[in-house]
């Protein structure tokens, strides 16, 4: 299982994951049903890195769908949040 390292996040309109970004890498973009299948098969696991911590990004299921979602309270702590709304 390999660690990837996430320094954008693309979101919709409603503020929901669509693509997990990092420009230096060959696996970016990777959106959203690629990333669940890749984290759900312990194929990947996706992070950011705030202050030299690793935040770690999770699928969960919300109203019987898939969604990725990472910890925003550690993000909005770091001043990174705003950030990563790309």
């Amino acid at each position: 299982m390999a660690d990837r390292l996430v320094t954008e996040i693309k979101k919709s309109f409603n503020g929901n994951i669509i693509a997990l970004v990092n420009p230096s890498e060959s696996w970016s973009p990777r959106f959203k049903y690629d990333v669940i299948r890749d984290i759900e098969s312990n194929l990947h696991n996706y992070f950011m890195l705030v202050n030299g911590k690793h935040i770690k990004i999770n699928v969960v299921v919300i109203n019987g769908n898939k969604q990725l979602v990472y910890d925003k309270e550690e993000t909005l702590s770091n001043n990174l949040n705003g950030g990563l709304n790309w």
